[in-house]
């Protein structure tokens, strides 16, 4: 149903959404060259939603901070296969058509 592109650095991300539509993008806290809040940057551009994953989730400001620069969902890391489908479904309601995941 969904392309997957994997990504491992800010970069390497900004060029793939140079290149294509994508209907969600899933993200660690830290990459080659910059965090989730740049990765963040760099979707908000292109009109993306990202779900960040991260180990910390359950402190209340680090979550905070992750909505505050427009994450689409936040999750703890390890995540399981559910919330993956559950977010994957979320972003997808509000798209038409055919797109990539990332």
């Amino acid at each position: 149903m969904f392309e997957t592109v994997v990504c491992s650095s800010v970069r390497e991300l900004r060029d793939s959404l140079d290149e294509k539509d994508f209907a969600l993008v899933f993200c660690e806290q830290n990459y080659e060259g910059g965090t989730y809040g740049d990765v963040l940057s760099v979707a908000r551009s292109h009109r993306v939603p990202v779900v960040v994953m991260m180990a910390d989730v359950d402190e209340d400001c680090v979550f905070k901070e992750a909505m505050a620069l427009g994450a689409f969902g936040v999750l703890a890391s390890p995540v399981s296969r559910q919330d993956v489908q559950w977010m994957v479904i979320r972003a997808t309601q509000k798209e038409s058509g055919f797109r990539h995941s990332l």
